[in-house]
């Protein structure tokens, strides 16, 4: 069969490119569609507080968030936003004197609202304190088999499913209660990512949280869905991080059971055996859970959020970006050669 001719080509370049995109739209559209917005976070929040020597105010939210902190008497604080890592906090130009103080922040709401909102923490400063170095105490506080909502990366972006919860708890150390208010905090489950948060810890019906587990008992949901951690022992690490500081906390430790059956939240003693490593687990769209043998990177930042606010834009896993670009190609080098064999 001869070469197409330049026009042919062409044809097929149009052809492929109308193809791929075609496809394109279908997936988008039955992928699920995540808010035009994210909702504004700060630590600490309304009635809480933080010691002077903490490094700042931790925030997430969106690039270009208006951010100001005022005194008791209503005068702007000298301060600005810094980064640690992918997380965000204010940093005033001096340590705060202890007191009461006010920020004010923008934020799109909860319910997406546009234009932003201004909303109001009103918190103590209290004397400073030395920087924490351990977390405390996980138990076991609960258990739980019900349907609830997991995340999957099509449709309206949740669906049912029959799972078994475990709900943890926190005693936290000493030296860590004056700053809780103002931490990040990570989830890890058998070394692994399992969620993050920021700030008070407090209970919550999501299945994954910083502080609840949960496995899938249907076997069914979607190719995508989040079916959390594999039935049977995972070792729990819950981390606090003192945006800003160099602090270096000993993490929470727990083994515990995650399964469908009489033994869920089931603890046993802690296990030292580092060769455990397993896949990074169910984030929206990769259809695993935790305890398949795999290493699994750090999470990007952009999985480090609250589950309430995760979202996915358009299905995992999807290659037909890259089956666009293919096919263009091949249409292109045929019209090329062509050109150069009728020279």
């Amino acid at each position: 069969m001869g070469l197409p001719t330049g026009t042919t080509a062409a044809s097929l370049l149009f052809a492929s490119l109308a193809f791929a995109a075609g496809s394109l739209v279908e997936v988008r559209a039955d992928a699920c569609t995540p808010p035009r917005h994210s909702e504004t976070i700060v630590a600490p929040r309304t009635g809480e507080s933080l010691p002077a020597s903490a490094p700042g105010i931790v925030v997430r939210g969106e690039e270009g968030i208006d951010l100001r902190l005022f005194d008791a008497a209503d005068e702007p604080v000298a301060g600005g936003l810094a980064k640690a890592g992918y997380r965000t906090y204010f940093a005033p130009t001096a340590p705060l004197a202890p007191g009461s103080y006010t920020l004010r922040y923008s934020s799109h709401g909860p319910d997406d609202a546009d234009p932003p909102l201004t909303l109001e923490s009103v918190f103590t400063v209290t004397p400073s304190r030395a920087l924490p170095t351990s977390t405390g105490m996980l138990t076991v506080v609960a258990t739980d088999r019900a349907t609830r909502s997991v995340m999957t990366s099509s449709g309206s972006c949740v669906e049912e499913a029959d799972v078994a919860m475990v709900r943890l708890a926190l005693e936290p150390d000493a030296g860590l209660a004056p700053y809780a208010a103002v931490v990040a905090w990570e989830t890890k489950v058998d070394g692994h990512h399992w969620q993050q948060g920021l700030g008070t810890l407090a209970g919550s019906d999501g299945v994954r949280t910083v502080l609840n587990l949960f496995t899938a008992c249907d076997g069914g949901g979607s190719q995508f869905r989040d079916n959390g951690v594999k039935a049977g022992a995972h070792d729990v690490e819950l981390t606090p991080i003192v945006v800003g500081s160099a602090a270096t906390i000993a993490p929470a430790k727990l083994r515990v059971t995650v399964s469908c059956g009489p033994d869920n939240g089931a603890v046993h003693p802690a296990t030292v055996d580092d060769d455990a490593a397993v896949d990074e687990g169910a984030g929206v769209g990769d259809g695993e859970r935790i305890g398949t043998a795999a290493p699994a990177a750090e999470p990007p930042a952009s999985r480090a959020a609250d589950a309430s606010d995760s979202g996915c834009s358009t299905a995992p896993g999807d290659r037909r970006p890259s089956m666009l670009a293919s096919l263009a190609a091949v249409a292109l080098a045929l019209a090329v050669t062509r050109r150069r064999r009728s020279r």
